[in-house]
């Protein structure tokens, strides 16, 4: 009688080891130990993110907002630059700056166009997160020279669907932004950004219009008492001369009495623009009342 074959002469070969018990364990356990770690790393992301976010969100001025949405986060992810391009076609935040007591040149990490594709046309058609490395000559312009940028993340500001600006972080790191990283966090960013932006950029707005004189677009005499204070107190501060200019048109009642109030008005703008023409950026020209 044959003898039954043995598992060896079945197959041909040697039967497979039983598994190692102590080697699953120590793999499962690197496993979970890695798990675990980026679990933290994301949970210490989110955290961060939500700082910055409740930072802009709690921001009141328009110069301190430009100030977190570039040297801010510049600080806070530890980038090598950070840019700021926004789109104002009617010059509406180059007009506010200024009465916010921001002069120009306070931020050299932002741009105000009057288009965005003029500067690069990436901006013409960005409308989610670009991450990836950084070419120079594709993205010319985008950040300011001199900064050591191997990889960028682009963001879009998007307000009602249309694009306001682009939020730009470079990194010297090549692997900090790739196409493969997750953009969530940093779009929600961006997106509080624009949000914070509008809010207060509309903010401005209102209480220049109730510091504006409506007829010349000059000040009126609430901004003078308020900013004149502050100009003595900092001209003592710094030991800066202060000079002040009082002027009032002559016989201005003669013209409303023999042209009538409309030609007066008229002589105010006229007045008011000739003014303005004379001023550098760092004079203040207000309207006292009536002709001065």
């Amino acid at each position: 009688m044959a003898r039954p074959l043995s598992p060896m002469s079945r197959s041909g070969s040697t039967p497979p080891a039983p598994p190692d018990p102590q080697r699953e364990i120590r793999r499962l356990s690197a496993q979970i130990h890695t798990l675990t770690a980026e679990a933290q790393h994301n949970e210490a992301v989110l955290k961060h993110f939500h700082e910055r976010e409740f930072t802009l969100l709690g921001t009141e001025k328009l110069p301190r907002l430009l100030e977190e949405l570039t040297r801010g986060l510049r600080r806070s992810f530890a980038l090598e630059a950070v840019t700021l391009i926004l789109h104002d076609p009617d010059h509406e935040l180059r007009h506010l700056l200024p009465h916010t007591g921001s002069p120009p040149g306070a931020h050299p990490d932002i741009r105000l166009l009057d288009r965005l594709d003029t500067l690069n046309p990436i901006l013409g058609r960005l409308r989610r997160p670009l991450l990836g490395p950084y070419l120079g000559e594709d993205h010319a312009g985008l950040f300011n020279t001199g900064h050591e940028v191997r990889s960028i993340a682009l963001l879009p500001l998007l307000r009602h669907d249309l694009l306001v600006g682009s939020l730009n972080l470079g990194s010297r790191d090549p692997r900090r932004f790739t196409s493969r990283h997750a953009s969530d966090f940093l779009h929600h960013l961006a997106t509080i950004g624009a949000i914070c932006l509008e809010n207060i950029a509309n903010r401005e707005r209102l209480v220049l219009a109730g510091l504006t004189d409506p007829l010349t677009s000059l000040h009126n005499r609430a901004y003078l008492e308020s900013r004149l204070q502050e100009e003595i107190e900092a001209a003592r501060r710094y030991g800066h001369p202060l000079s002040c200019l009082f002027a009032d048109i002559d016989h201005f009642k003669r013209v409303n009495d023999q042209h009538g109030h409309d030609t007066g008005d008229q002589v105010l703008r006229e007045t008011a623009l000739r003014i303005k023409g004379c001023l550098r950026a760092s004079d203040i020209a207000t309207r006292y009342g009536g002709e001065e």
